[in-house]
């Protein structure tokens, strides 16, 4: 089963993505963490998160209050267990400044936030076409789950 875990605190752009990620046709399931902080809890099985499955890729916010998008992956690039997930970083930047942070951090992808329905459909039919149907992703259930902290950057 891909699982997508999407990171982003904004309500309209979480429930957005939330609708729009039921039309997709390749069976998966979606977890939405509000900011980074919840995203680590999630990840390391923490709190409400204990049963949390490994997912298959991050859509993450960069802007977020408590640990933004950036310091999230610092985070996840510095854990072994972690790192291999895929991270595409969600923006409303188009600095130069703010994109090339993100890749020097090992984001996979660096996508503007689509200002429009159509142009978020497009965004989310793309992650499926690529994402879900031709990358080859290392095996979540090979990850074991865990409560240790990550290691930090």
């Amino acid at each position: 089963m891909f699982c997508l875990l999407v990171v982003e605190d904004n309500p309209a752009d979480a429930e957005l993505l939330r609708q729009l990620l039921k039309t997709l046709n390749r069976p998966h399931e979606a977890y939405f963490a509000q900011d980074g902080v919840d995203a680590l809890d999630f990840l390391q099985c923490r709190g409400p998160y204990v049963d949390a499955p490994a997912p298959s890729l991050i859509l993450l916010d960069v802007n977020m209050p408590r640990m933004n998008g950036h310091e999230l992956l610092a985070r996840l690039k510095s854990d072994p267990e972690l790192c291999v997930i895929p991270v595409i970083m969600l923006s409303a930047s188009s600095s130069p400044h703010d994109i090339r942070k993100a890749y020097q951090a090992q984001a996979n992808c660096y996508v503007l936030k689509p200002t429009t329905t159509d142009r978020a459909q497009k965004f989310i039919r793309a992650v499926e076409a690529f994402w879900m149907d031709v990358v080859i992703l290392p095996p979540c259930e090979d990850r074991p789950r865990r409560n240790a902290a990550i290691v930090r950057a």
